[in-house]
């Protein structure tokens, strides 16, 4: 019977503990948003696409910065 009891006082500890997390971790969302940026490359404007917005912040895709660099010295 006790061993019983702790089994599932154990369990119930193991799933409050669980749910606890999935909870916080929802809470803690980023989204990730498309935005428009705009560089300025050998004097001419050029245009990124694959850019996004996280939390304030912006952040580019390694193949779009590839992509600007193609065919240049970089």
């Amino acid at each position: 019977m006790k061993k019983r009891f702790i089994s599932l006082f154990l369990t119930m500890c193991i799933v409050f503990n669980l749910i606890s997390t999935i909870v916080i971790a929802a809470d803690n969302t980023l989204y990730a948003l498309p935005s428009k940026t705009d560089f300025v490359m050998d004097e001419k404007p050029i245009s990124v696409t694959q850019a996004y917005n996280v939390n304030g912040n912006n952040y580019l895709q390694l193949r779009a910065i590839a992509e600007l660099l193609n065919g240049t010295a970089a």
